[in-house]
């Protein structure tokens, strides 16, 4: 199918694309051509066509983000995993070297002539309430702080106490 159009000068074609030639501007005849989509499609199809192939390009999008979360929380429950082991062996050690600080403080109560059957036990004894009262001090701080920090959310209170005074406001 092909229909020619001319007024003066310029002559205008259609077949299967728009062509334009001879411009009353353009002595040299300027040439102006757009080609219609292979498949004869008009815009509403193609708008059509974008909407799905943006939708489905949104769904990749989630799904791709889905595995690398999953991907991301199995490299971070590894971790905590290497981390909490890691706690315990230190744990371990912080207790071992308690004992060597008990063992020593007794060494040197047994050099000072203070009678074993005293240093045995006064020795842990001195370990043990240095790091009870240590131990005690850090939670009597964390109390003092939860206590006066509170553990309800006081900014998104306010912030909800200001919205439903301003919903007030609007509708009064």
């Amino acid at each position: 199918m092909s229909q020619t159009t001319t007024r003066g000068s310029a002559t205008w074609s259609r077949s299967s694309t728009y062509t334009y030639r001879g411009s009353p501007f353009e002595p040299n005849g300027a040439r102006f051509e757009s080609t219609m989509p292979p498949d004869g499609k008009g815009i509403r199809a193609l708008l059509g066509d974008l909407s799905r192939e943006v939708s489905t390009l949104a769904r990749q999008e989630v799904a791709l983000a889905k595995a690398e979360l999953s991907e991301k929380a199995a490299v971070v429950g590894r971790n905590a995993m290497y981390l909490a082991i890691g706690g315990l062996v230190a744990y371990a050690g912080f207790l071992v070297l308690l004992a060597a600080l008990a063992m020593g403080i007794g060494a040197w109560m047994a050099s000072a002539d203070v009678n074993p059957g005293v240093y045995v036990w006064l020795a842990p004894l001195i370990v043990a309430v240095i790091v009870l009262g240590t131990g005690g001090a850090l939670i009597a701080k964390a109390i003092a702080t939860f206590k006066e920090e509170g553990l309800a959310p006081k900014r998104t209170a306010e912030s909800i106490r200001d919205a439903k005074e301003f919903v007030k406001e609007k509708v009064s």
